[in-house]
Formats: structure tokens, C-alpha cells, sequence
């Protein structure tokens, strides 16, 4: 019974945040390009990370803890923000230099901003690791 609420419990809290969390993206897209587009495109970017990471966690089957639940909201908005970044450099360079070709502003854009989304990425995987390996039973698999 008691793992029956649990489950009823992350299963709300999934759907809560994962509501919110697209709202607030969608918003916040809206707000800094004002173009459709530029709503689209990191929309895309972030789904397409997510699935990918729903399917590997569930090919070494991850169990969904309180903490593992909001593990897709945390990674949305980290992917997010990489998605901002990436997408003003570019917006960026394609103003600065409007000579370029479409893929050499993508390549530019990509280079310059590489280190910064690899430390984001680094931290971000040391700071899961640490849970993964503590003996929290929340966080335990």
C-alpha cells in the first residue's frame, strides 16, 4: 500500500513538473526570440536528448525514485539553457558576420560555445553520480 502511494505520488509529481517545466520553457523561448522558430528548434533538441535518455535508462533499468523522478525536468532545463546559449551565439554570429555560410555560423557558433555546455555537462553528471553512489534510500536503485 504504502508503495502503491509512492508510485501514485511520482507519477503526479512527473506529470506536475513536467507540465510546469514545459510551460516555463515554452515562455521563456517566447520571451527571449519572439519567433517561432527559435521556440521550435530547442523544443527539438531537448525531446530528442530526453527520449534518448528515457531509453537508456530504461535498457539498464533504472528504477524511478522520488529523487530519479525529477531527473527529466532537471535535464530539460540544463538542455535548455545550453539550447539558449548555443542558439544567441549563433544568432550572434550571423549578424556579425553576415559573409558566412548558414553551416559555418553553425560550425563558429558550435566551437565557441563547446567547453562551456562540456563543463555544464561534466558537473552535471558528478553531481548525479554522487547521488547514484550515497546510501539515501530515496535515491537508491
Amino acid at each position: 500500500m504504502i508503495a502503491d502511494d509512492m508510485m501514485g505520488y511520482i507519477k503526479n509529481d512527473i506529470m506536475v513538473f513536467g507540465i510546469g517545466v514545459f510551460i516555463f520553457i515554452v515562455l521563456t523561448l517566447w520571451f527571449i526570440f519572439r519567433n517561432w522558430k527559435w521556440v521550435a528548434i530547442p523544443l527539438l533538441g531537448c525531446a530528442t536528448s530526453v527520449i534518448i535518455m528515457i531509453g537508456l535508462l530504461g535498457l539498464i533499468g533504472w528504477k524511478v525514485t522520488v529523487i530519479s523522478s525529477n531527473f527529466i525536468a532537471l535535464m530539460l532545463i540544463l538542455n535548455m539553457a545550453m539550447n539558449i546559449h548555443l542558439t544567441v551565439r549563433y544568432l550572434q554570429f550571423k549578424k556579425e558576420f553576415p559573409q558566412l555560410t548558414k553551416n559555418e555560423v553553425i560550425f563558429e557558433a558550435s566551437k565557441k560555445m563547446m567547453l562551456p555546455i562540456l563543463y555544464t555537462v561534466l558537473t552535471t553528471i558528478c553531481a548525479f553520480l554522487s547521488l547514484v553512489f550515497t546510501s539515501l534510500i530515496s535515491v537508491i536503485f
